[in-house]
């Protein structure tokens, strides 16, 4: 599906958004919350990623809570290009590298292009020409359902071994086809997706009963780790849960919703119970430049409560275990952060998406268009003084995706593929 874009572009000074504070916060001792992106080269900023050259990709909201209805007759969202021209930690030029959008939550870039998961799919948005705006724009995948409250579409996520994409699905219907028009499964259920960067092999990995699965992250060994919303209800528990092929996850209240699935486990693994937080967008820490120690661990944002928690898993039989750790807590209500990224010297960008977003979020009994979102950054106290440059990787040897073992190797060998699908798409057009 080719649709045209309404092109709009916005590039301005960072001057007084270097010196803009960031709100009051706890930290762990020798870190800092500094602000990296404010108003006006952001607005309500959601959910996110980088490109292969330090580019920050947001999804931004206009500040509507719109039905789906509404959404589908006039996309208000948008997908902004964020970039960093003299590296000191600060964005100074905001380009809309996709207007339009029904409700961007999520990012990923493969191959030359994002792809965003927008109701009622994901996308590929490519910018053919190098102007910093997409001019192509294709739904890979479709038949998710929505409601406009953001338990929808999320992501995808490109896993590191297996050359796929995934994404989530809130509990709003499916009715997923094959480019062929061949049914590759119809019902409630939300779940784990996954597809080729073409958008072709359309597979479900997981279904459930709950309400809103929100990213998934992948584990060293390949284990598929997520964040849930509503997994329990009564008292409502939001979770993280591993994430086995073919599972059906239960809930005591909503049997129907799995009823034609085939069974495996009785209870499926469930790795820990945050309580009632709303968690939203999370990362597993790669790097460790912070603290050697905190490699591996995930780093959760709780939309509801104005907190990220480190969480440190610990195998238990073939699953999870977890233990939990305040890392961030910030002393605003208004403020409703909704993802963390790890930058490439390591430090972590918060999301913060202000008071604009009501529907499906029982805690916000107003929508506050007018309280602007940011983007923050945690860092070693005082680590951004100077410039930071970032050197070029070097180049490495073309490894076959199915013999790629080191990360490095099994990037390009994904963006070479997604490439391809790329090049032999526009001959075809």
């Amino acid at each position: 599906m080719n649709t045209p874009l309404r092109l709009a572009l916005c590039s301005l000074a960072a001057g007084p958004l270097a010196a803009a504070p960031a709100p009051k916060a706890d930290l762990p001792a020798g870190f800092e919350l500094v602000v990296a992106a404010a108003p006006p080269l952001v607005r309500h900023p959601i959910m996110g990623c980088f490109d292969d050259r330090g580019r920050l990709f947001l999804g931004d909201s206009s500040g509507v809570n719109w039905t789906q209805e509404q959404l589908d007759k006039n996309p208000p969202h948008r997908v902004l290009l964020l970039e960093d021209a003299d590296g000191d930690g600060v964005f100074d030029r905001s380009t809309v590298f996709a207007d339009r959008m029904t409700f961007p939550q999520g990012a990923c870039w493969l191959g030359g292009s994002l792809y965003v998961a927008s109701p009622p799919g994901i996308w590929r948005l490519t910018d053919t020409d190098g102007d910093g705006v997409a001019d192509r724009r294709e739904m890979i995948v479709g038949g998710f359902e929505y409601t406009g409250n953001a338990a929808d579409v999320h992501g995808p996520f490109p896993h590191p071994t297996n050359g796929r994409l995934y994404w989530c699905h809130g509990r709003k219907g499916h009715t997923v086809k094959r480019r062929d028009g061949s049914l590759v499964h119809a019902g409630k259920a939300s779940g784990i997706w996954s597809c080729l960067p073409d958008g072709e092999d359309v597979q479900w990995h997981a279904l459930g009963c709950m309400d809103n699965p929100v990213e998934v992250e992948f584990l060293p060994g390949g284990d598929i780790i997520g964040v849930v919303n509503l997994y329990y209800n009564q008292p409502r528990g939001d979770t993280l849960v591993h994430w086995l092929p073919g599972g059906a996850y239960e809930r005591p209240d909503l049997p129907d919703v799995i009823a034609d699935l085939p069974r495996t486990l009785d209870r499926m693994p469930i790795v820990h119970n945050y309580g009632h937080v709303a968690v939203s967008g999370f990362t597993r820490y790669r790097s460790g430049a912070l603290d050697p120690a905190w490699r591996n661990d995930l780093f959760v944002t709780f939309f509801n409560t104005q907190k990220v928690v480190r969480t440190r898993l610990t195998p238990e039989g073939s699953t999870y275990g977890a233990t939990t750790h305040e890392f961030l807590k910030v002393h605003d209500p208004n403020v409703h952060l909704t993802d963390v990224i790890e930058d490439r010297d390591g430090s972590l960008l918060v999301l913060d998406t202000g008071g604009w977003f009501r529907r499906g979020c029982p805690s916000s009994l107003e929508e506050r268009p007018d309280i602007r979102g940011a983007v923050y950054r945690v860092q070693a106290r005082g680590a951004r003084k100077a410039p930071v440059t970032f050197p070029a990787e070097p180049p490495s040897p073309a490894v076959p995706l199915a013999a790629a073992r080191e990360p490095r190797d099994v990037r390009h060998a994904l963006d070479r593929k997604s490439t391809r699908l790329n090049s032999s798409h526009a001959n075809i057009s």
